[in-house]
């Protein structure tokens, strides 16, 4: 460990240097311990927001909607860079939204507009920026003009649709309330059942876009080739996610393995969460060398693969007001990253507990699960598995050539102090 350090400091730049001891004070600090603890104080800080009423009618209240959203978060963006990519949100509203070949749609365009405002701004931590962050870093100075560095904010909220059009699925299909301490979109008065449609047409919104503004651009095929293998990839990851199950709809254990957790993630996470966003920086910075395509998506696959075993970890032990969501994957029988390294560890007797508990909803057959958990010491696990990701990850970055390190050790930053 001491020579891979020594390395670093030698070959790293001094920003690189910096976020990578940092970030190895935030691990070594955190036991990862249930409850507050697990989690630095610093980032608990403006978590908590207060969730207000919101009605979906045919006359919407857009203001009711933007008072809506929750205090601003910590950021691993600085200002300015938050700044600029929100200033191109109304323009994405109005793009989708003022189309002269659907004037006659008014009552859809006002509830999309609906839609746009309440799901988009307040998804955690501005993940799209990615993108637009990446792209500054990859391209050629010459060609950061401004017109380009609008395109690629276009481009973030682009990715960024496609993980809330995810996102408003998953929830819809696990019935979930909450969702970055909001209602769920599906929650809402005057949404219910037609949330399906309405995420189809926020997904459909990524196309107007993308077609309005880069279909004269010769990456406009990769970049549709990146959108359309992602929504595939993630669709197959999903339903892998799902199909453990037995026809009474309690969970099949004896499906659950950690070589399916490990593909359910590189289908369902690691992509969409990570890879798509550089790819298309990528892509639209005229960066096509298959050598450093495969190295940002093994560095991104192993973020993605940390990303979800992390949510796994903090759905049962995290703060719920800092998450923003209440835990289910107990309740519903999820084959979580916990739920398999309890049966990897588990005793005869224990694994009946598992048996006899897992997938249902009363409180107490959760307690007796949580407890199974801390019984087996799975927090002290997961330290474990963060500190040997940690480490794969810094030398899979290292071995990125022509690459910007600083891009990759501020991601790893970002997930290994927290979840997307």
């Amino acid at each position: 460990m001491q020579k891979m350090i020594s390395f670093k400091r030698m070959c790293m730049n001094r920003c690189s240097q910096q976020i990578l001891n940092q970030l190895k004070r935030n691990i070594s600090k955190s036991s990862l311990r249930p409850g507050r603890e697990c989690i630095s104080s610093e980032l608990i800080a403006d978590r908590q927001a207060e969730t207000q009423s919101v009605k979906i009618g045919k006359k919407p209240n857009i203001r009711s909607i933007s008072m809506a959203q929750p205090k601003p978060q910590p950021s691993f963006f600085s200002e300015d860079e938050r700044q600029e990519y929100m200033a191109t949100f109304p323009d994405i509203v109005k793009d989708l939204t003022e189309d002269i070949e659907y004037a006659d749609m008014s009552e859809v365009n006002k509830r999309l507009t609906e839609m746009l405002q309440y799901i988009l701004p307040k998804n955690k931590r501005a993940y799209g920026l990615w993108t637009a962050v990446a792209y500054k870093m990859l391209e050629l100075p010459e060609n950061l003009t401004p017109e380009n560095i609008r395109l690629a904010h276009i481009l973030s909220w682009c990715i960024h649709m496609l993980r809330c059009f995810f996102i408003t699925m998953d929830d819809l299909m696990d019935n979930g309330d909450l969702r970055f301490g909001h209602p769920c979109w599906h929650k809402l008065e005057g949404v219910g059942s037609m949330a399906p449609n309405d995420a189809l047409l926020l997904k459909n919104c990524i196309y107007t876009l993308l077609c309005k503004h880069f279909g004269d651009k010769k990456c406009y095929r990769n970049i549709l080739d990146m959108f359309h293998v992602t929504t595939t990839r993630m669709v197959m990851g999903q339903a892998l996610d799902m199909i453990c199950k037995n026809p009474d709809g309690t969970p099949r254990l004896e499906d659950f393995t950690m070589n399916r957790v490990d593909t359910v993630v590189k289908y369902k996470s690691g992509r969409v969460h990570v890879y798509s966003a550089l790819a298309l920086a990528m892509y639209f910075a005229n960066r096509h060398d298959p050598e450093e395509h495969r190295h940002v998506e093994n560095i991104c696959m192993e973020l993605g693969n940390f990303y979800q075993k992390q949510n796994d970890y903090l759905d049962c032990f995290g703060d719920q007001d800092w998450i923003g969501k209440e835990g289910n994957d107990i309740q519903e029988g999820k084959c979580s990253w916990l739920a398999v390294a309890a049966l990897e560890r588990a005793t005869p007797a224990q694994r009946k507990i598992m048996q006899e508990h897992y997938g249902r909803a009363d409180k107490n057959s959760v307690q007796m699960v949580k407890d199974l958990y801390l019984e087996l010491d799975l927090p002290s696990v997961f330290t474990a598995f963060e500190e040997q990701s940690f480490n794969r990850i810094c030398s899979q970055i290292e071995q990125a050539k022509g690459l910007p390190h600083e891009l990759f050790y501020r991601m790893v930053n970002t997930t290994y102090r927290t979840n997307f």
